[in-house]
C-alpha cells in the first residue's frame, strides 16, 4: 500500500464528539497509513461553530494531550493563519485568489486546503470529526485505491450505515443523486463531492478555484449575520466534477 495520510479536522465545537470518537478514529488507522494529521481550528467561527468556544477549545486540547506519545505517527497540527502560511497553501493549490476563511454559514473553508497541505503525502484520506467507523479498514483501503485509480473517479467514500442482505445503503452518501450502483459489487456512483469524507490525491484540487458566490438567497444570509457570502467548498467542487 502506498504512503497514505489520514487527517482529521476538529474545531472546539466538535469537542463534545472528539471526546467519544476521536481515540477510536486513531487507534482504527495507527498502524494502516503512514501518518495521522489533526488539524485543529484555532479560530472562533460563526453561529453553531461559535458555541461556547473558550470551555469547549480549553476540553478539546486537553483531550489532545492526552494522546501524546501513545501514537508515533500523530501529528497535532493546528490551523496556521499567517499571511505567509496563506500564500503557502494558496501557491500549492494553485489558487488565483486568495482562500476564504469561512462559509455563508461561518463554517471552515481554508481549514480544508490547510489540513490537506499539511500532509507529507499526495493520497490523503480526510474525515471530519462525526466520523465512525467499522468494519476492516485495511481491506477497504485496498479495494478504494483500485477505484481511484480509475481515470474517471475523482475520490472515494466507504458505504455509509451498517450492511444490508440485500446491499442496498440504509442512507445515501450525499444528498446528490447516485448515477449508478452495482448492488453486487456495493459499489455506488455519485456525481458530487462531500468535505466530510474522502480519499483523494490532493493533488487534484490544485487549480479548482474556492473562491465563488453562493445562491443569492444565501448571499443575504450571509450578508444579514455578517459573514462573508462564500459558497461551501463541497458545492464547488462538485461543480467541477460534474
Amino acid at each position: 500500500m502506498p504512503p497514505i495520510s489520514l487527517q482529521i479536522n476538529l474545531a472546539a465545537s466538535d469537542f463534545r464528539l472528539s471526546r467519544y470518537l476521536l481515540e477510536h478514529q486513531i487507534r482504527l488507522f495507527a498502524d494502516i497509513v503512514d501518518e495521522i494529521v489533526i488539524s485543529v481550528d484555532i479560530k472562533k467561527g460563526s453561529g453553531r461553530f461559535a458555541q461556547e468556544f473558550d470551555t469547549n477549545f480549553r476540553a478539546l486540547n486537553a483531550l489532545l494531550e492526552s494522546f501524546s506519545g501513545q501514537f508515533s505517527n500523530l501529528r497535532i497540527v493546528p490551523i496556521d493563519y499567517s499571511n505567509q502560511a496563506q500564500q503557502e497553501v494558496r501557491a500549492f493549490f494553485r489558487q488565483s485568489r486568495v482562500v476564504p476563511e469561512r462559509d455563508f454559514r461561518g463554517g471552515p473553508c481554508y481549514v480544508y486546503l490547510h489540513g490537506l497541505w499539511s500532509c507529507r503525502n499526495d493520497l490523503v484520506l480526510h474525515i471530519d470529526a462525526d466520523i465512525f467507523f467499522g468494519g476492516n479498514v485495511g481491506s477497504w483501503l485496498d479495494r478504494a485505491l483500485r477505484e481511484l485509480a480509475l481515470p474517471s473517479v475523482f475520490s472515494v467514500g466507504p458505504l455509509p450505515g451498517p450492511p444490508t442482505t440485500s446491499g442496498h445503503l440504509r442512507q445515501a452518501i450525499l444528498d446528490h443523486a447516485c448515477i449508478d450502483q452495482n448492488v453486487i459489487d456495493g459499489r455506488y456512483t455519485y456525481d458530487g463531492f462531500s468535505t466530510r469524507l474522502f480519499l483523494l490525491d490532493r493533488r487534484a484540487i490544485a487549480g479548482i478555484q474556492l473562491q465563488a458566490w453562493p445562491s443569492v438567497g444565501n448571499v443575504m444570509r450571509a450578508l444579514t449575520k455578517g459573514l462573508v457570502p462564500q459558497e461551501l467548498p463541497e458545492v464547488v467542487i462538485t461543480r467541477y466534477m460534474k
